[in-house]
């Protein structure tokens, strides 16, 4: 194995539940200032905003 491959850092992932609520959209705004990858999960629709796709399971 290369010392590359060994050095690798994986991504920083998070599930940010209330997303939509004030303590979830602060959470999502630090994660996304600090580079991590999240998933967001509400019950609520949520407010527009810009570079986020939103998911719907909605039937």
């Amino acid at each position: 194995m290369s010392m590359t491959n060994q050095n690798k850092i994986p991504p920083k992932k998070a599930l940010v539940t209330g997303a939509s609520g004030r303590l979830g959209v602060a959470a999502i705004e630090k994660f996304l200032a600090a580079g991590w990858e999240f998933v967001g999960v509400s019950h609520r629709k949520p407010s527009s905003r810009g570079g986020l796709k939103e998911e719907s399971n909605e039937t």
